[in-house]
């Protein structure tokens, strides 16, 4: 339960976090297509790390399954 607090806590801070970064961001007065380039750098950042996600996730599975025919074989 204090686990669970800590988690909630942690996410409403960095909720706040990125409130406040977006509110300077508004507050920078740039124009559209600046704005436009700072949207593609963030899409080609979210695209990378969805790329490097899926590449981790892949690996660990890959880890586990041999794991599991190892085990399996012990016995």
């Amino acid at each position: 339960m204090y686990t669970s607090y800590l988690i909630r806590t942690r996410i409403i801070r960095r909720l706040q976090e990125k409130q406040a970064l977006c509110e300077q961001y508004e507050n920078l007065g740039l124009s559209k297509e600046q704005c436009k380039v700072i949207d593609q750098w963030a899409d080609v950042i979210h695209a990378k790390n969805a790329a490097y996600s899926i590449a981790v996730f892949c690996m660990e599975m890959q880890c586990c399954f041999s794991l599991l025919i190892q085990l399996a074989s012990l016995e």
